[in-house]
């Protein structure tokens, strides 16, 4: 069993006699065992995590909580420095999308993506954003124990481990932090990779079918003018094991109580032909 220890502290701006409305501490308690929570389940422990209040101090009310977890953070698979590290990036992550929709998303080829906000670039680790984007229940918990608190009359929260301070929100940014506002659109991601070509469409609008190695067939919209312009004069041919190197944006949208995913492709870096039939405009059909 680990514990990882977290203090919370209400500032309300006062020098004397410090207060906070129950109900919402109340709430901004539970808010902080949803978030924390979630974010080690996110990591590999699964329901063996559990938040606990271990003490709550007066000046500027302060609030101690563990972090148990019946794994050790370095069996997760990251230490317990970047577990903090993680929790830091999902706060800049939140006050940089300010509640809206991320401007982009691309991958850095190590489990990193770079997140472009309203307010900058943020990189964070690809799982833990997908866990923001996907999981409504980390913005209601941001709510709860950032933006309802600061809305009550306070003027910052401020959230440290033991001498490590992670953040301090103030006031003015308290509406950053509550659910986003992404309607459908659930998670985008820009990547460069590797297709092969399993179905080319060489007149017309329709999408291409690629294998990007999952097993499954991969639709996708080609974007690049001078590609499609090439592919029309005949300049490309195309056979089986064909590949194409690309520059693709994935987006993935809710769709009712289904997911869907759609993925154009921005550019044709290379093509590496195969031993296949060569297929070109003329003699396809």
């Amino acid at each position: 069993m680990e514990d990882y220890s977290f203090t919370i502290k209400y500032d309300d701006g006062k020098k004397d006699k410090h207060e906070i409305d129950a109900y919402v501490l109340a709430d901004a308690i539970k808010g902080f065992a949803d978030f924390s929570v979630s974010l080690m389940q996110s990591s590999g422990s699964a329901s063996s995590t559990r938040s606990v209040v271990t003490e709550i101090r007066p000046g500027c009310v302060e609030v101690e909580f563990l972090i148990r977890s019946a794994f050790a953070i370095g069996e997760m698979g990251f230490s317990a420095l970047g577990y903090m590290s993680t929790f830091q990036s999902v706060i800049e992550l939140f006050r940089g999308l300010a509640g809206r929709p991320p401007k982009s998303v691309e991958s850095t080829g190590d489990g990193n993506v770079v997140v472009q906000t309203n307010n900058g670039n943020i990189t964070i680790n690809q799982n833990t954003y997908n866990l923001v984007m996907a999981s409504p229940n980390m913005g209601e918990a941001c709510n709860k124990f950032i933006r309802q608190p600061l809305k009550a009359g306070l003027e910052q929260v401020s959230i440290a481990s033991g001498e490590n301070k992670i953040s301090s929100i103030e006031k003015a940014e308290a509406d950053s932090f509550q659910k986003l506002d992404l309607k459908d659109h659930l998670h985008e991601y820009d990547s460069t990779v590797w297709l092969r070509i399993v179905r080319p469409v060489l007149d017309g609008s329709s999408k291409w079918t690629f294998d990007n190695g999952s097993g499954a067939p991969l639709p996708a919209d080609i974007k690049d003018a001078a590609f499609l312009t090439d592919v029309k004069n005949g300049v490309h041919r195309f056979g089986n094991g064909d590949y194409l190197y690309v520059e693709m944006k994935s987006v993935q949208r809710r769709v009712g109580r289904k997911l869907s995913s759609e993925n154009s492709i921005q550019k044709v870096i290379k093509i590496e032909q195969g031993a296949g039939d060569q297929l070109t405009l003329s003699n396809s059909v």
